[in-house]
């Protein structure tokens, strides 16, 4: 079943509903009825513009719900859509066309197909799918790009029974609240994998999806107004809302069940939120090769430290040594999932795909145990990568970015928890000269997303290596720390 079907069976039986609603943005909501028409116009205009059944597209647009109408065309008609979040194509990932409508971000590439509104116009009738494309259920329907476990870019590609399966688990993984609530807000954009499948599990059930717009507070005067219940969110935007409650006494919070997940959440964060926000506050592990693979109350979490959350129905967690080899119950070491719709590997990567999925599991670079109730927690990782916002970098992307810069002869990356558990960039720069750093934090932003842009630069007279010359990344830390304190 091609998983769009789902979606147009709730416009036929609820096309007066609100299906997709993103306050202060250009389209602001569409109604079931209209988002059957924006997918069969989509769909001419994709066959049209000579998109054909398995051809990967790169989407790079900013409207939630003109991003949505393109994944949900497309994919009726058998295109494979890979969604953007910056202007970096991977590599190793063949795409035939790159949609946007910003062609100035892309102005230089011979695949840049550009759209505008045209593509949502037209009379609104349904092509001729079967002729078109006849859907089998590992065809793959979208290719999700994950920095995973090494910080570097990378495909996951999921077919129609894989991401349909993800959303009927999604049901049932994140507690009973979820499944009883029809308004539902995610802070994940559409273009990841949080945002598109809860997208899915929203728009499968007739229910109403709310994303950001332009100016992601514009939401908040919305969120009594029209009773959303629930908040999937990731600890960086936690925070940045908590601010925004917390500066206007009188702005209610509705929410009736908050899921936080992309990053570790922090006990006092947890404790701020659950007293202004909402007492039902879960956390949630798991990554885009996997989908969710532990849940839990954040307030049954918070008495184990390191804590994600309660192991999953059908998931399977095994704790294993250096050799994969399992450790007996309590022990810790390497942290390998599997789970009934894992993906098979990296898109074009195999020696990636060979590392990190083995014997059918994944292993996702995670230190931990599992105790006696079946509680996953995380201690550590196995390897340097950072992780930030949701996002996981290899600090020498950010290194390699900060040497571009005139005057910088060396830097080191690493993270910090600031107050409230939220981690965040910061750099040793060893330079000659004066260096504006007001310049080079704009060099930064060109060329790095955002929460991956250092916060502080920090002047050091030499760089901690090892004795194989390599930064030593303990070492650096460890000076980071006693820098920022100084300060």
């Amino acid at each position: 079943m091609n998983i769009v079907e789902p979606v147009l069976y709730q416009c036929r039986v609820n096309p007066f509903g609100t299906a997709i609603a993103t306050p202060g943005s250009g389209l602001g909501a569409v109604k079931y009825g209209q988002l059957e028409s924006l997918i069969h116009n989509v769909a001419r205009a994709g066959i049209k513009a000579g998109l054909a059944p398995g051809d990967v597209v790169a989407i790079y647009v900013a409207d939630s719900i003109f991003h949505a109408a393109l994944l949900l065309g497309l994919a009726q008609v058998g295109v494979v859509t890979m969604s953007l979040t910056g202007t970096r194509l991977p590599e190793q990932i063949p795409i035939t066309a790159i949609l946007t409508n910003n062609r100035q971000a892309f102005a230089n590439s011979d695949k840049l197909v550009a759209i505008d509104a045209s593509w949502l116009q037209g009379d609104g009738r349904a092509p001729e799918y079967e002729r078109i494309y006849r859907c089998k259920p590992d065809d793959p329907c979208s290719i999700m790009l994950t920095s995973g476990s090494t910080g570097r870019q990378k495909g996951v590609a999921l077919s129609h029974r894989m991401l349909s399966e993800r959303v009927v688990f999604n049901a049932y993984a994140k507690g009973p609240l979820i499944a009883k609530i029809s308004r539902h807000f995610s802070s994940m954009n559409v273009s990841t994998l949080v945002g598109f499948r809860d997208m899915m599990y929203t728009l499968t059930r007739g229910q109403t999806i709310y994303f950001a717009g332009p100016e992601p507070t514009d939401v908040l005067q919305y969120l009594a107004a029209y009773n959303v219940e629930s908040l999937v969110i990731s600890p960086h935007d936690l925070r940045a809302y908590l601010m925004d409650f917390e500066a206007d006494p009188e702005l209610n919070s509705p929410f009736k069940v908050i899921v936080c997940q992309g990053a570790r959440l922090s006990k006092g964060l947890a404790d701020v939120a659950r007293a202004r926000l909402c007492p039902n506050l879960y956390t949630s592990y798991g990554a885009t090769e996997t989908s969710t693979v532990a849940c839990g109350p954040s307030h049954s979490l918070a008495r184990v430290p390191g804590a994600v959350g309660y192991i999953c129905p059908g998931v399977t967690i095994d704790i294993v040594d250096d050799e994969s080899k399992p450790l007996s119950p309590g022990r810790e070491g390497h942290i390998r999932i599997r789970t009934p719709h894992i993906a098979t590997g990296y898109v074009g990567d195999s020696e990636t795909t060979a590392r990190l999925f083995r014997d059918g599991a994944f292993y996702p670079g995670d230190i931990g145990r599992i105790n006696a109730e079946r509680m996953l927690i995380v201690t550590g990782r196995t390897k340097t990568a950072l992780s930030v916002s949701g996002d996981t970098i290899d600090p020498e992307i950010i290194e390699e970015v900060l040497c571009k810069f005139p005057g910088i002869a060396q830097a080191a990356a690493f993270n910090l928890d600031d107050v409230m558990g939220i981690s965040k960039i910061h750099a040793l720069i060893v330079g000659s000269g004066g260096i504006d750093e007001q310049a080079l934090r704009s060099h930064c932003v060109a060329q790095l997303r955002e929460a991956l842009v250092p916060v502080t630069f920090t002047r050091v007279d030499t760089i901690p290596r090892n004795a194989q010359g390599k930064i030593d990344r303990r070492a650096v830390l460890d000076l980071g720390q006693a820098r920022q304190s100084s300060t």
